[in-house]
């Protein structure tokens, strides 16, 4: 497979699993009664709780809406480009061969690199206390389900571009 190759269905592949762990912390947090609680807590963890004091309350609770929106987007947009190296670093680990050795070694990844990433970022943000929401068993479970997906990804991508090659020639 070529590297440009490589590297679009390893994007593809981390944006499907960076999807995942966005929709499963989403359905997790509307089972809790508390929607986008996670991005929300995520975001103020890695840019800092940060706000605007004004005296206003009308004003003021517009104004930190604004800013914990703005940061929730910047996060998001930070969460899908992490995924997406993430995806490519797993286009060059997991190999090509039986769907259940695939996905395994997909799990296996999201359990190790996506876990790995989340904790560095953790502690590079510097203010770990605002994601102690997420428990430890909650990261493990998105980042084994985003492994999988991205595994999964990876591997139908590669079996449609063996047909497409096949029915070229």
């Amino acid at each position: 497979m070529r590297l440009t190759r490589r590297l679009e269905r390893g994007a593809e592949a981390g944006i499907a699993g960076g999807m995942a762990v966005a929709v499963l912390l989403l359905a997790r947090d509307v089972l809790h009664l508390q929607p986008l609680s996670t991005p929300g807590a995520l975001a103020a963890g890695f840019f800092g709780p940060g706000g605007y004091f004004i005296e206003i309350p009308v004003a003021a609770g517009i104004a930190g809406g604004v800013a914990l929106g703005a940061k929730v987007l910047a996060f998001t947009v930070l969460h899908f480009l992490v995924f997406s190296a993430l995806g490519v670093a797993a286009s060059f680990v997991l190999t090509r061969c039986s769907m259940s050795r695939t996905v395994f070694g997909g799990v296996v990844f999201g359990l190790t690199a996506c876990t790995a990433v989340f904790y560095a970022g953790r502690l590079i943000a510097g203010s770990p206390f605002h994601v102690d929401q997420i428990s430890v068993t909650s990261v493990l479970l998105v980042n084994a389900c985003a492994g999988a997906v991205m595994a999964l990804v990876l591997q139908l991508c590669a079996e449609s571009d063996e047909r497409k090659a096949m029915s070229d020639t």
